[in-house]
């Protein structure tokens, strides 16, 4: 008879759960694939590094569940707990009556009716409301003289539904949302993105344009352009 010692099923458990997480990676790849993600695979692998043990912190400790977490972390934004706009979410994630699967089938249905119902759009960028900032505020939100947060005031003429949504403490939080993009663009143009791609939006893998590299605005904005399909 052999024995086998917790040291050894420990160990054997930690390896099996490091190859589920090394999976998941390629699994992020394949599922969103469309050029518009821009996923590159080294971002993609410390986003999954990162969201895989933020899962595990808030209890998720089956495969299927920690998948749809990161799933979750992908299309909301990573740190989505953290997101101003979406309060609902922490509120589900740190419920104590809700069991680990209560608690990710409550956010796969409130993240599908906000996709649907408060972005307005059937799909997950919102394109129309982007449009129509483009096309009418864009030369607004470049002039010198408009003060941090006037953006904010903007929002609710281009996209109501998701206005609605912004509070007291989601204007604060905007208001002071830092960016490695700040150098090269206002404030205004920061919480614009926060507004539109998430308040993590510069640690999402699907835009590597926003961490880190040096570029003009106008590239930036490029970059929306495409992902938003105008350009």
């Amino acid at each position: 008879m052999i024995a086998v010692s917790a040291k050894d099923i420990a160990a054997s458990e930690s390896q099996h759960l490091h190859h589920f997480q090394q999976s998941l990676s390629p699994y992020l790849l394949e599922r969103f694939s469309s050029s518009d993600y821009q996923l590159r695979p080294q971002n993609t692998k410390s986003f999954v590094e990162q969201n895989f043990f933020q899962a595990m912190r808030f209890g998720f400790e089956s495969k299927r569940d920690i998948r749809r977490f990161i799933e979750l972390s992908f299309i909301l934004g990573a740190g989505f707990e953290k997101d101003p706009q979406i309060p609902w979410a922490n509120q589900i994630l740190l419920n104590p009556q809700y069991t680990s699967w209560e608690k990710i089938t409550q956010l796969q249905k409130r993240t599908q009716f906000y996709l649907e119902r408060v972005l307005a759009c059937g799909v997950e960028f919102p394109i129309k409301p982007y449009q129509q900032l483009r096309t009418q505020y864009f030369n607004i939100l470049q002039q010198p003289n408009l003060q941090a947060g006037q953006a904010l005031n903007l929002f609710a003429y281009f996209w109501p539904k998701k206005a609605k949504t912004l509070n007291a403490a989601t204007h604060s939080m905007l208001l002071n949302k830092q960016s490695p993009l700040s150098s090269v663009l206002s404030q205004n143009e920061i919480i614009t993105l926060a507004f539109l791609l998430g308040f993590e939006f510069d640690t999402n893998p699907r835009y590597p344009w926003a961490n880190h590299q040096p570029m003009s605005g106008m590239q930036i904005w490029a970059h929306l352009d495409h992902l938003f399909g105008k350009g």
